[in-house]
């Protein structure tokens, strides 16, 4: 298997464990742990913020939803772009 491939698969696990943890309150307070457990997570609560902001308001379930999407694939983005930098320059 393509090491980006396997690095798609692993930002897929690391964006949905970011949804576990920071959905403690005092997480999101905390940088470090903010910025690197929580990247996608990160990442995806600001565009589905703006997407909400943009549309005047989703149903809760709706927002949650896109984040829970929007998590995975920044994840599996992240993953696969790092996979790929290592399979091609490891050559």
């Amino acid at each position: 298997m393509k090491k980006w491939k396997i690095g798609a698969l692993i930002g897929v696990i690391w964006g949905l464990s970011s949804l576990i943890t920071l959905s403690g309150g005092d997480f999101w307070l905390n940088p470090l742990i903010r910025y690197t457990f929580g990247l996608p997570t990160t990442l995806a609560f600001g565009s589905v913020d703006w997407l909400n902001a943009l549309t005047h308001g989703f149903t809760i379930a709706v927002s949650h939803i896109i984040l829970f999407l929007l998590a995975s694939l920044v994840g599996a983005l992240i993953g696969a772009g790092i996979g790929y930098l290592i399979d091609k320059y490891k050559r």
